[in-house]
């Protein structure tokens, strides 16, 4: 696929001069924004080094790497908020939110000045707003002295931040380490008692089909590779608790091999509940709603941890009618 993008002759708002700034430029500036919140896209870094000034004064939109599409309410009030603040560094908090009331209304702009905080800016805007002491008090206070302005109450924002992800793996990691490790060992000691039971259902297609799905230490796979062995011809033995030798067979195994070979089946198989909760806890963390973010994460789990089943029971009912399982 080949991309075609055109090129803008000009610079970048944060360089040019404050007094080049003037309304107009303003005004155009939040009126292609309005158009492009009309449409529910939300740019999601607009801030002024991704606004571009061509050399006639008029405004593009750039870098649209973090684009959403069908954006919900909160990433464009964060759109607004960005912007709000990375204009008031370069013309100042009464001249910013004068220009978005003008285009966008009190409205649009009293939703996005809760948002008018560190957290729910960019890096780029924190740091150009840390050089200008309590530039978002100013610019938070001066819509709010706008008729129909907001309160300026902060909403509740919070980021995903490294030592969070660690905790949640602090939290859960070591117990799954632990529950997986007496699993395998548990497995591992009824194999080597009892190796028929290993193999007691290698020619059921419904069960293997599953079976490392609630299943620890690879079962299922390690019986498809014995079952293999013994199809072409290699003899297995070992060792019962009796000491005497056992030799493999398809059926017969031990009473309660079933419930020997799914008993040891924590922690939950992939991860199951563990890991959709952190991922839903990442998303709403980030800003997502818990509405989009809970569906969003059972759809990606469905379509990425259950269909390889299918193939797989293809291949297994193909290497039977071969004889070779």
């Amino acid at each position: 696929m080949l991309l075609v993008m055109e090129h803008v002759d000009g610079r970048s708002l944060d360089l040019v001069p404050q007094h080049q700034i003037g309304d107009d430029l303003l005004d155009r500036l939040w009126t292609v924004v309005r158009t492009l919140h009309g449409a529910r896209l939300a740019h999601r870094s607009l801030r002024a080094a991704n606004v571009m000034v061509d050399r006639s004064g008029r405004p593009w939109l750039v870098d649209f790497g973090f684009g959403e599409l069908a954006a919900y309410q909160r990433q464009i009030d964060l759109d607004v908020a960005e912007l709000l603040a990375s204009t008031g560094t370069l013309v100042g908090p009464d001249r910013a939110v004068s220009a978005a009331m003008r285009v966008l209304g009190a409205g649009s702009v009293a939703a996005a000045v809760p948002l008018l905080q560190p957290m729910a800016l960019s890096a780029g805007t924190r740091r150009a707003a840390a050089g200008q002491r309590g530039l978002l008090a100013r610019t938070r206070s001066a819509a709010a002295a706008r008729p129909g302005g907001p309160d300026e109450q902060l909403a509740s924002v919070q980021r995903v931040r490294p030592r969070t992800l660690l905790a949640i793996t602090a939290a859960g990691g070591p117990r799954r380490v632990r529950a997986h490790l007496r699993g395998q060992r548990a497995v591992a000691d009824r194999q080597r008692a009892r190796p028929a039971a290993v193999l007691a259902h290698a020619d059921d297609p419904g069960r293997l089909a599953f079976v490392n799905r609630i299943s620890p230490a690879n079962v299922a796979g390690m019986a498809l590779n014995a079952r293999f062995l013994q199809k072409s011809g290699v003899e297995a033995r070992g060792r019962g608790r009796g000491g005497r030798g056992q030799r493999l067979r398809r059926r017969g195994g031990p009473p309660g091999a079933d419930g020997d070979l799914l008993r040891p089946s924590r922690p939950p198989p992939g991860g199951v509940g563990a890991f959709e909760t952190a991922l839903v806890a990442g998303l709403t963390g980030i800003g997502v709603r818990s509405g989009a973010a809970v569906p969003a994460v059972i759809t990606y789990r469905l379509a990425t941890y259950w269909p390889p089943v299918v193939p797989g029971w293809a291949a297994f009912q193909l290497l039977q009618r071969r004889n070779l399982i």
